[in-house]
């Protein structure tokens, strides 16, 4: 459809961003729905005990995600160019916003598993079905303007329709809507402290060459997070861990 409406530049770099962006949201989306639907599937009878898995689920999936996909937006002005040449520079941006969308999809797929582990596989259709139209409207809309403005299109769409799935999620689990974003203040907080190491590094390290400043980045990215991380949110991992171990 993007080709047909735009053209072939445009069609090739949503593809390329499509695929360079798939690489980790498959990986994360598989895995934590993996893990989920059988998890929120066993607990489907106990209400109470269902709330405090899909709120610790999460969290998790937060924690994991917000630097994956964070990290890919600072890294991506360095390896795209030095992997796939000079030529897809254009497709950084593209990236970029995809990364963006990546967090509401894995948060997205642990609400999918949730409704379609308690049986409203209607509401998931409906959803599904709102989403791929609007998709298409924007497409046909925006298809001429270039991919970087479809992608930006698709993923204001995103942002906005998600808060439906919240609140529907909120609904059938009886949480309150304030307890269930709490879910994502400290990985916030988290990836806040990585994104700042990063920039500093990219600001010293600005003489140095890309290979330089790509490694330096993701190391410092890395450890910064894992050590924000485990000073904001051990207790909620290790509870994590311990459900896991009780199902």
């Amino acid at each position: 459809m993007i080709g047909f409406y735009g053209n072939a530049i445009t069609l090739g770099l949503y593809a390329f961003s499509r695929r360079i962006f798939g690489v980790i949201s498959d990986v994360l989306n598989n895995a934590i729905a993996n893990v989920s639907y059988p998890l929120y599937a066993s607990k489907q009878d106990n209400l109470n005990e269902l709330k405090i898995i899909f709120l610790k689920t999460t969290f998790l999936s937060a924690l994991i995600s917000l630097p994956a996909f964070c990290g890919l937006i600072l890294i991506s002005p360095y390896l795209i160019p030095m992997v796939f040449g000079n030529q897809w520079e254009p497709a950084i941006s593209v990236v970029q916003v995809c990364s963006a969308i990546g967090f509401i999809s894995c948060i997205g797929a642990l609400q999918m598993s949730l409704i379609k582990g308690l049986g409203h596989t209607s509401w998931i259709l409906k959803y599904q079905i709102a989403q791929q139209v609007s998709t298409a409207i924007l497409v046909l809309i925006f298809a001429k303007d270039g991919a970087y403005i479809v992608m930006l299109a698709i993923a204001i769409k995103t942002f906005s329709i998600w808060p439906f799935s919240m609140r529907y999620v909120s609904k059938i689990l009886g949480v309150g809507i304030v307890d269930y974003m709490r879910n994502f203040v400290k990985p916030i907080l988290a990836v806040s402290a990585m994104i700042t190491v990063c920039v500093i590094i990219e600001c010293i390290t600005k003489d140095y060459g890309s290979l330089v400043i790509l490694l330096s980045v993701i190391l410092g990215g890395v450890i910064s997070y894992i050590l924000s991380a485990f000073l904001l949110a051990r207790k909620e991992t290790f509870d994590f861990i311990k459900a896991i171990k009780k199902r």
